[in-house]
């Protein structure tokens, strides 16, 4: 294929997609279109975790790549880790007022000094989110 067919083909399909979600899937050379910045830091930060367990690099992760209304594996690949499903929820839900006894609890961790993260999900989708609790804005 001639280069200026393969430059097209980016092009038409980074128009449909986004240029962040090209250079999340490895296209090379689109550094320079994207626009969000945490997007080009978050494999580092995701590598750190997963390697590492690095405890900053999981706040990063919270606080810049997850946000209410994802789903359980969007939360699980913006973090690098597999959450698991939380089965003693039970307690967290009658002590907190905006919990419903039908949200799915699933934790995340733990992280090099042994902190794990529980998030709840309704209808499949995060809630209850708040970046800010991690350092994010």
């Amino acid at each position: 294929m001639n280069p200026s067919r393969i430059t097209f083909a980016i092009l038409l399909a980074a128009s449909f997609v986004g240029c962040e979600t090209l250079h999340q899937a490895g296209v090379p050379g689109l550094e320079q279109y994207v626009k969000d910045e945490d997007a080009l830091a978050a494999p580092e930060y995701r590598e750190s975790f997963q390697v590492d367990r690095d405890p900053t690099a999981f706040s990063w992760l919270l606080a810049h790549r997850v946000r209410n209304g994802m789903t359980v594996s969007e939360v699980s690949e913006a973090l690098g880790d597999s959450g698991e499903e939380f089965s003693n929820s039970q307690a967290l839900k009658k002590n907190a007022n905006e919990y419903q006894a039908t949200d799915i609890a699933y934790r995340w961790g733990p992280d090099a000094q042994g902190r794990s993260v529980i998030l709840f999900f309704r209808d499949g989708h995060l809630i209850q989110f708040n970046p800010r609790d991690f350092g994010g804005q």
